[in-house]
């Protein structure tokens, strides 16, 4: 009897074991799958803030490139006066140079004019008042009035026109005037330096070249024969020549040459 009770007492326990051991295992994967389905819940999470951050979204980037375009249009560090200087840059200013009527030209060695040419060379009435004619400054010629034809330059280093006479003085000498007239302007010309033009009762326009910086007489002022209008200084275009004075001058449209009014004899 103690034998059967003991068979039926294993039996329990041999029925019972398998069904712990199964509740075991349930509780067991259901934990791995909580396990695994919160490790893949963050992974995701962790993905899509890694992803977010590396691709902005549409709205961000629309805006991003809004602002560049933005800052290409209008650039903040770049001042207003900067930009005005590029276009409008800042002039010296010029001095008081003009050239009043043509003065002489380059040419070609075998260039000559043919309009001079074919006129004759017709004196010309040195005196039409009674005011006496006196040299500039003295009737040593260095350099003749070419009546259009070319003259080689030693300064210019080419062949050109010379439009007047050129009256050896020596540096701060005196020039004076050829006859009666009135001062019609002073200024600097970019040629031949300092420039006085008078206009001559004569009926001529004389241009005194190549003088000081002290002039001796205003525009405007009227002037005697042999007056005193400034001194002998240098010649830009006809530096290379010796100290002299340029004097051309002008009458019935043209120029002309000096000693036709001043009646030298060679």
């Amino acid at each position: 009897m103690n034998t059967l009770n003991k068979n039926n007492s294993n039996n329990e326990q041999n029925f019972q074991e398998p069904d712990n051991k199964n509740k075991k295992g349930k509780k067991f994967y259901i934990a791995l799958a909580i396990c695994l389905t919160a490790i893949s819940a963050a992974a995701w999470s962790t993905y899509k803030s890694v992803k977010d951050f590396i691709v902005p979204s549409k709205s961000e980037s629309k805006f991003k490139n809004h602002s560049q375009t933005s800052n290409k249009t209008i650039p903040q560090n770049q001042d207003k006066n900067s930009i005005l200087d590029k276009k409008s840059p800042d002039k010296k200013p010029t001095l008081n140079k003009r050239q009043p009527i043509p003065y002489d030209k380059p040419q070609n060695n075998e260039q000559q004019s043919s309009e001079n040419n074919s006129e004759e060379t017709q004196p010309v009435s040195a005196q039409t008042s009674e005011s006496p004619i006196v040299y500039p400054a003295g009737n040593h010629i260095i350099k003749e009035f070419s009546d259009g034809k070319p003259m080689y330059s030693k300064t210019m280093n080419d062949w050109r026109s010379h439009n007047g006479t050129d009256f050896s003085a020596t540096t701060g000498s005196t020039v004076k005037s050829i006859t009666d007239g009135v001062v019609k302007d002073i200024y600097v010309d970019s040629s031949y330096g300092m420039t006085v033009k008078v206009e001559h009762d004569s009926g001529f326009t004389a241009y005194y070249s190549g003088l000081g910086e002290t002039v001796l007489v205003k525009k405007d002022e009227k002037l005697t024969s042999g007056q005193e209008i400034g001194s002998v200084a240098k010649i830009p275009c006809e530096i290379a020549d010796e100290s002299h004075v340029h004097i051309s001058i002008y009458k019935d449209g043209k120029f002309i040459d000096p000693l036709l009014i001043l009646e030298k004899e060679n």
